[in-house]
């Protein structure tokens, strides 16, 4: 069985994932932190008010996403169509 690794950004140290997310438009922001539990839980106090356009957008993309039934694969850290 193959081990997953952590991917390398995960180790940096909290306070410089703060700073360069700290360059981060809101939208990239929310997206950052769907993207792992790991930057969930470190960027909840970044995410400012979102103006209708970025909630649009960001709506619009979940949606996309979700509409292409995928799954994420553990073995190898990618997103794969569900069967």
């Amino acid at each position: 069985m193959k081990t997953v690794t952590p991917h390398p950004l995960l180790s940096l140290p909290v306070e410089l994932l703060d700073e360069i997310a700290s360059y981060l438009e809101p939208r990239s922001i929310m997206l950052l932190r769907i993207s792992c539990r790991h930057f969930y839980a470190l960027l909840t106090h970044q995410t400012g008010p979102l103006s209708s356009c970025d909630t649009n957008d960001f709506c619009r993309y979940i949606r996309y996403l979700f509409s292409k039934d995928l799954e994420y694969c553990r073995l190898c850290i990618q997103h794969h169509q569900r069967r």
